[in-house]
């Protein structure tokens, strides 16, 4: 047992060796600034700083620049788009009215081709709504003629009738007792 121990000391020793030792390596000390050169270097960094920031003021005038000019333009494109709209709906308020006047034109033009007087006839079409078919004027103009027929014929039967056999004067007795005579002889 003994034998086995020197040869397990024996192995464990060239292990040792193989290990490198570590030894502390002295490392360069980095050279502590001075107060001047803080100083300095403070300065230095203060001066970026300032130009950095005097750029960035500049850049921030030249933005606010051309964002009031854009305003500017925006104002006017309102502005413009505001007037177009404005002349638009008067546009169309002048359209609408002269359509208006067409259309009451036309209608009085119809009624008064179906018989009515020129002024009740532009009365009438005044309170016609828009859209009134050709259908209603002649339907209209058919009723009148109807009713104009009817009157006639009531003004006629209406009228007193003449007594049968009872002339009206001496020349008339004549000619009809003329007209009975060829009646009876065939002429």
């Amino acid at each position: 047992m003994a034998e086995e121990i020197k040869n397990t000391q024996t192995a464990a020793q060239p292990q040792q060796q193989a290990q490198p030792q570590l030894q502390p390596q002295s490392q360069p000390q980095a050279k502590t600034p001075t107060i001047e050169e803080l100083q300095a270097e403070i300065k230095h960094l203060k001066d970026a700083i300032s130009v950095s920031n005097g750029d960035a003021a500049k850049k921030k005038r030249e933005a606010e620049e051309w964002q009031g000019k854009y305003k500017a333009t925006l104002d006017e494109q309102k502005r413009k788009e505001f007037e177009a709209e404005e002349a638009l709906k008067q546009l169309k308020a002048e359209n609408a009215e002269f359509k208006q006047r067409e259309r009451i034109a036309n209608y009085t033009t119809k009624l008064v081709a179906a018989g009515y007087d020129p002024a009740t006839a532009s009365i009438m079409a005044a309170g016609l709504p828009e859209g009134i078919k050709d259908e209603f004027f002649d339907s209209q103009k058919a009723f009148l003629e109807n009713k104009t027929k009817e009157i006639r014929t009531q003004t006629i039967n209406s009228q007193p009738g003449l007594p049968v056999g009872a002339p009206l004067s001496s020349a008339d007795a004549a000619a009809s007792q003329m007209a009975a005579d060829r009646k009876l002889f065939g002429l």
